[in-house]
């Protein structure tokens, strides 16, 4: 054998239909045995799982069994190495879990010292498997040159059903010992399908994947740079649209610059930096008329938003999953849709409340038309420094704070005719009104106080003049208190509960 493996595997290592070798010469001329070539036909040739051949020991010490300097001292010279229609089967518990490569032909041409080995060669329909990942290859092209210290990739391209990867580069072994080095660039364009990845909200995600980078550096610390291209998105049956960014990597640490997308219609520009593995994260990002009714159904949120389009900034970070360490600033500005849409999204309240409570917020949200949220976060309670929201004929502003447990805003309704806005409720109300008051507690059922006032109004088209009712509501309980109807036949007083 010509080939030194730290230990036999059974079944054997190579198994060949026909080997051929060519002698030459110069093995009577010299005490080296020169083969000028060994042809391999059909071989079946498995990996084992000892590990590499001739590896080298973390000291950079030559192994046992390595070659030496000199040709003459060589027992075995070989000029050529040619594998015709051959079939390589690896099987292991590392990353790469499964590597089988059909159709393989090609070359290896060592110098003769034994110690440089040029590599060409080609293979057919491959497979290749990495943990949960499975890449199914049509054809594999490579070029390249082994020495003990030094492995350079002059060609690698794999081309998949509906994609491809290449990539070149080196990895360099220090003589005196050491981590090792890599310099390797690659560019892969395949379905993102493919990585059998789905988001959060367990739907299938599709699209293109184009990317391009390099990686450098200590093989154990890598720096990594590049740009990435996303291209026909889509989660489930929604399109979503394109996205790119540049990214660099290092020390564990990722960056996202230049990000921009066409999405939802809309426009998405900003950068980010996730550090692992606490998974810290900052985020810049700005959107412009982006309209999320395509993706509201697919998350398992508590919340409706109003169909429309959607614009802002927003400047948050945090860390993993946790609420608490939510912090951030913003703004948010809402342009109702002009075609009547309806109000679309998940459940809000949650899907055990009454169907009242769910209806009451439908039709509140319907009534925004346009709207804009000066906002801020600090251990993940929103605050909300002013919003300003016009409805039919009315313009309401909100300030205060809210969390997924508790709300304390103020609120300010200013409306020139209320008729369009109790027309979701069958409320046959008109007039002016004005309001002022407090919505604290439950954001699912808050409580509600304060004042609402009402000019020259009309119940069924029949005047009640000027209205003033103190309010408050909690627990399913209205209260009005010292309320006032000013008409033209006379003055009342209102109290009392529903």
């Amino acid at each position: 054998s010509v080939l030194f493996l730290e230990e036999l595997s059974s079944p054997p290592f190579l198994e060949a239909r026909r080997i051929r070798v060519e002698v030459s010469l110069w093995s009577l001329l010299t005490r080296s045995f020169f083969i000028k070539k060994i042809l391999l036909e059909d071989p079946l040739i498995r990996i084992p799982r000892a590990g590499p051949l001739f590896p080298l020991s973390p000291e950079g010490k030559k192994p046992e069994g390595a070659a030496s300097e000199s040709p003459q001292d060589l027992p075995v010279v070989v000029r050529s190495i040619v594998v015709k229609n051959g079939h390589l089967i690896y099987e292991g518990s590392g990353p790469v879990s499964t590597l089988e490569i059909s159709g393989l032909t090609g070359t290896v041409n060592p110098d003769l010292f034994m110690r440089r080995f040029d590599l060409n060669f080609t293979a057919g329909r491959s497979i290749l498997r990495s943990r949960n990942l499975l890449f199914q290859v049509t054809h594999l092209l490579g070029k390249g040159e082994v020495r003990p210290d030094r492995l350079e990739i002059k060609k690698l391209e794999a081309t998949f059903p509906d994609g491809t990867i290449y990539t070149n580069g080196i990895l360099e072994i220090p003589k005196g010992g050491g981590v090792p080095s890599i310099a390797l660039f690659a560019r892969t364009s395949l379905p993102l399908e493919s990585f059998e990845w789905r988001p959060p909200f367990d739907q299938p995600l599709f699209g293109r994947a184009d990317l391009q980078f390099e990686i450098k550096g200590l093989i154990n610390k890598p720096t990594l740079r590049g740009k990435g291209v996303f291209s026909r998105l889509k989660v489930g049956q929604a399109t979503v649209g394109n996205l790119s960014a540049d990214f660099f990597y290092r020390e564990v640490r990722l960056s996202l610059t230049s990000l921009s997308g066409d999405l939802l219609s809309g426009k998405l520009t900003g950068e980010g930096e996730i550090a692992f593995p606490s998974v810290r994260y900052r985020a810049s990002l700005r959107i412009d008329r982006i309209d999320p009714r395509p993706l509201l159904g697919l998350f398992p949120s508590r919340f409706r938003l109003p169909g429309g389009l959607w614009g802002g900034e927003f400047n948050i970070e945090g860390e993993g999953n946790v609420l608490a360490s939510l912090r951030g600033q913003g703004n948010l500005r809402f342009d109702g849709p002009r075609d009547g849409s309806p109000v679309v999204g998940a459940s809000f309240p949650p899907p055990d409340a009454p169907a009242n409570d769910a209806s009451f917020w439908k039709k509140l949200l319907g009534l925004m038309e346009t709207g804009e949220v000066q906002w801020g976060l600090n251990e993940g309670s929103l605050k909300i420094d002013r919003a300003k929201i016009r409805l039919p004929q009315s313009s309401l502003t909100v300030h205060g704070t809210a969390s997924l447990v508790s709300l304390s805003l103020n609120l300010t309704l200013q409306s020139a005719e209320v008729r369009e806005l109790v027309a979701p409720w069958n409320f046959p109300l008109e007039g002016e009104a004005q309001f002022s008051g407090t919505l604290s507690g439950d954001p699912v059922r808050p409580d509600a106080s304060g004042e609402l006032r009402l000019l020259r109004a009309r119940l069924k088209h029949h005047p009640l003049g000027d209205v003033s009712l103190p309010f408050r509501y909690a627990a399913g309980t209205l209260t009005v208190k010292r309320g006032s109807i000013q008409h033209d036949k006379g003055s009342y007083r209102v109290s009392g509960k529903v």
